[in-house]
């Protein structure tokens, strides 16, 4: 990892706790404070968030979401957002960022799932780094008491630190992409492809979703705006809307600056998932593209964190039956 990202989480600094998305239980809340804490940071937040939300699908009003983003965005103190959770709302504050100057202080926002609407704002519009990983609540409550979830854990601690971290053992679904495009023979050295690049995206669901917003077209960035990775995870979607929505981003353009696509998590039943996995074999060989799968990003028993707009190597041994594939920070 980096060694400028390891600068976001000196101990002591102020990280600035957010609630763009679901609801939230009060003592989850709590929780997740005492956490930063033990963590070693100092936790800031709204604390309406310990009032119990009278809203039926989002955390609060969106009147208190734009106030909490904009204290978290222009606080010279603090540079870490740490979101609390996903679930749903956070595509709302669009609009409002969109009129906001670009910040003087670089923030890192950290969340997954909903929160892929901030991310991509914040990667398309300002060209931040920011950190797909879980809201601050799935650590407090769920990380230290699930032991699957350790390595997903262990690996944000290391990140945090700066220690070297791979993701190693990835599957390519369409080697004929590689090996009969002429358009990638400049990236193959001694059978090694390998591609340089920064990694955009986050939940299927949600990205599909901003297709056709007004403030990102605004904006110029209804499609990502630069050569990059595209990575995308889910939960719970059958196969059939999975499918659509794979398609409904291609027609769209939106792989016109996409160099490669990465798969996390896609969480369903056994059956279900053995359909996706099916069609994305299928969809990869329509693109011109590498499409690898097996990060283990997302929802899902373990949630490595992944980090975006950070400098990163697509590696892909062609020489190996089972082009063995691996994403390394530079």
């Amino acid at each position: 990892m980096p060694s400028y990202l390891k600068s976001y989480f000196n101990k002591s600094n102020i990280i600035d706790i957010i609630a763009p998305a679901s609801l939230c239980q009060v003592s989850e809340i709590k929780k997740s404070i005492e956490y930063a804490k033990h963590l070693g940071f100092q936790p800031r937040f709204n604390k309406n968030l310990l009032t119990k939300s009278t809203k039926v699908l989002c955390s609060q009003s969106l009147l208190q979401k734009k106030q909490e983003i904009k204290n978290a965005l222009l606080s010279k103190d603090s540079n870490i957002i740490w979101c609390l959770r996903g679930g749903y709302g956070s595509f709302k504050l669009l609009a409002f960022l969109s009129k906001i100057k670009k910040p003087t202080n670089k923030k890192l926002l950290i969340g997954y799932s909903d929160i892929t609407a901030l991310h991509y704002f914040f990667n398309q519009k300002w060209k931040w780094p920011s950190l797909h990983f879980s809201g601050i609540e799935e650590l407090s409550t769920f990380f230290l008491k699930n032991k699957k979830q350790k390595p997903g854990y262990s690996q944000f601690l290391d990140l945090t630190k700066s220690k070297k971290l791979d993701y190693k053992n990835l599957n390519l679904l369409n080697p004929d992409s590689i090996l009969t495009k002429a358009t990638f023979k400049n990236n193959i050295k001694k059978n090694i492809y390998s591609l340089n690049s920064v990694v955009v995206g986050g939940n299927l669901c949600t990205l599909t979703s901003l297709l056709g917003s007004t403030n990102l077209k605004l904006n110029k960035i209804s499609i990502p705006s630069f050569k990059s990775i595209l990575f995308l995870e889910d939960l719970n979607e059958p196969a059939y809307k999975i499918d659509r929505m794979l398609n409904q981003l291609k027609e769209s353009g939106y792989f016109k600056n996409i160099k490669a696509i990465i798969l996390g998590n896609f969480d369903c039943s056994t059956l279900e998932n053995k359909k996706i996995n099916k069609i994305f074999k299928e969809f990869s060989h329509t693109l011109q593209i590498p499409v690898v799968s097996g990060l283990k990003v997302g929802h899902g028993k373990t949630n490595q964190p992944l980090a975006f707009m950070t400098p990163i190597n697509l590696t892909i041994n062609l020489n190996n039956k089972k082009f063995k594939t691996q994403l390394s920070y530079l």
